[in-house]
């Protein structure tokens, strides 16, 4: 806590900055604050930005989350289904799920599972899309029995990424109920439990 210094107040503080890609991009669109906030492990530079106006972006597409394709979109984009090593979101959390939660092991599989969610969803083109139509996931495991594999998938790792990646990409996030959707038909909108 800078507060707790008595001999800082009044005085100015320098603290160093490395640019990295990331923020290079984010210096083209727009400008670092003077501000900053002081977390325990980190420091948060803030940025303002400026909305840039895409023209030429007209489409909305609907996204889906999945287990084996970590993000499909309506115009027949999807994420690899494997790395250059071989790994899967699959076969990540096949590991997961016989390691022992608090573990090295398992953390460095968090770590692993979000890297390639990470990954994949860069590998999509984001370009000529106006509006992301993303299915509104929410209590999926809510009083319900699961497999221990179905709980190391995490939709919010995959949902925060996509909402990153539009914030960069001028893209509308456009979260879509999920209510009824599987039995919906796509058609004439008529809801049947047999669907």
């Amino acid at each position: 806590n800078l507060h707790s210094y008595s001999d800082i107040r009044g005085k100015q503080l320098y603290i160093p900055i490395n640019n990295h890609r990331h923020s290079k991009k984010l210096a083209k669109t727009g400008t670092r604050m003077s501000s900053f906030i002081l977390n325990d492990n980190s420091v948060e530079i803030r940025w303002n930005m400026r909305k840039k106006v895409n023209k030429k972006s007209t489409k909305t597409l609907g996204a889906d989350q999945g287990m084996k394709t970590v993000l499909t979109l309506s115009d027949h984009q999807v994420t690899p289904l494997t790395d250059d090593h071989g790994h899967s979101l699959e076969s990540i959390i096949d590991k997961m799920r016989v390691k022992k939660k608090g573990s090295k092991a398992f953390g460095k599989l968090q770590d692993h599972r979000t890297n390639f969610i990470n990954w994949s969803i860069n590998q999509l083109n984001f370009k000529h899309i106006k509006r992301l139509k993303l299915e509104d996931v929410n209590h999926l495991r809510y009083k319900t029995s699961y497999s221990r594999k179905m709980s190391h998938w995490v939709y919010t790792d995959i949902r925060d990424k996509v909402a990153s990646r539009c914030e960069l990409e001028d893209v509308l996030l456009v979260p879509n109920e999920s209510t009824y959707m599987s039995q919906r038909c796509h058609v004439c909108g008529l809801v049947l439990k047999s669907n």
